[in-house]
């Protein structure tokens, strides 16, 4: 909940490492803990497909 909280509120560097943060890519990073978010929902029919995982 913490993790979800975080990206929904955009404090994800509060949660991440520095070493991760600094890269050259923050919106890849953001994009990858928005996708995280997505599989944690705790519906399972809202939870994506492995596929459309792997397609993202």
């Amino acid at each position: 909940m913490y993790f979800k909280s975080a990206v929904e509120e955009n404090r994800l560097a509060e949660i991440l490492e520095d070493c991760v943060m600094n890269g050259e890519n923050p919106k890849q990073i953001n994009e990858i803990a928005s996708l995280a978010r997505r599989c944690l929902r705790l519906k399972g029919e809202e939870i994506p497909t492995t596929k459309e995982v792997a397609m993202d």
